[in-house]
């Protein structure tokens, strides 16, 4: 369902190649649907995009280890933030698991070089929560300014911070996403 490809209703592709949604658009869903049809169709938690690499970066120097975070300022209007929801594609052959990484049968696909086929996965705790496991990636998994060891799981709370490689993510619960989009709150770090 979130493969660059592909172009389900509401995703589309960001200057970094993720397919998201624009928080925008699903404000105005909130808006028009209310908060329990919002409730029954996002049943997860989300990876809103802070900032990406520079563009002119991401194609070079492929044999170095890197996972420290660009010197980007942060996207500052809401109207162009974007999310991506944790859920499973129709690709991946774990339920039980959301794939990050750069392989096009990951659940989220990042389609960058220093990103490993399968860098890291969102393990739902059936509690409405997820825990974070680096699944041996290269240029590492960095929560909250730590870099998680191979296999090493971090449980996570909405307003932590995740980088994969450069790719800057802020996890938000439905409930905060909920709040953020009828504030058009633009999240920060």
């Amino acid at each position: 369902m979130f493969a660059a490809d592909a172009n389900p209703t509401g995703f589309s592709v960001d200057e970094w190649g993720l397919v998201s949604l624009p928080m925008e658009d699903m404000a105005q869903e909130l808006d028009a649907s209310g908060e329990d049809a919002f409730r029954e169709k996002y049943t997860c938690g989300f990876l809103v995009l802070l900032q990406g690499p520079p563009r002119k970066d991401e194609w070079i120097d492929l044999k170095t280890s890197e996972s420290s975070a660009p010197d980007l300022p942060p996207l500052r209007k809401f109207e162009h933030q974007r999310a991506i929801p944790l859920v499973n594609s129709d690709r991946n052959a774990f339920d039980s698991k959301i794939m990050v990484g750069r392989a096009r049968n990951n659940d989220i696909v990042i389609r960058a070089p220093k990103i490993s086929k399968l860098h890291s996965a969102f393990i739902p705790d059936g509690q409405g929560g997820y825990a974070l496991v680096d699944m041996g990636s290269r240029n590492g998994t960095i929560v909250n300014g730590k870099r998680l060891g191979r296999k090493e799981q971090a449980q996570l709370a909405s307003g932590d911070i995740i980088l994969f490689w450069r790719y800057m993510f802020l996890y938000v619960d439905q409930e905060n996403m909920l709040a953020r989009l009828k504030d058009r709150e633009i999240p920060e770090p």
